[in-house]
């Protein structure tokens, strides 16, 4: 994968007057072929995420549904369902 870019008007900082220095990203030059496998790793490195994000919003839910179930129960025998 070869990228290219230019910084313009960069200085580096003195060691005893830091300050912030921009730098804009204008062009990267990449393959078709080197995109798509940056994508497709890109994808499977999502995988574990989502796994654990499941995991998480499932134990919330369960916890959710423990505390409020019996109150829905309950509302639904009322209403007569």
């Amino acid at each position: 994968m070869e990228t290219t870019g230019s910084i313009s008007n960069y200085a580096p900082p003195a060691s005893h007057n830091p300050q912030v220095v921009r730098v804009v990203l204008s062009d990267i030059q990449m393959s078709f072929g080197s995109m798509v496998m940056f994508i497709l790793k890109w994808m499977f490195a999502s995988i574990p995420a989502f796994i654990v994000m499941a995991v998480i919003m499932s134990i919330i839910f369960g916890i959710l549904g423990v505390m409020f179930g019996g109150a829905l129960a309950g509302l639904a025998a009322a209403l007569g369902s």
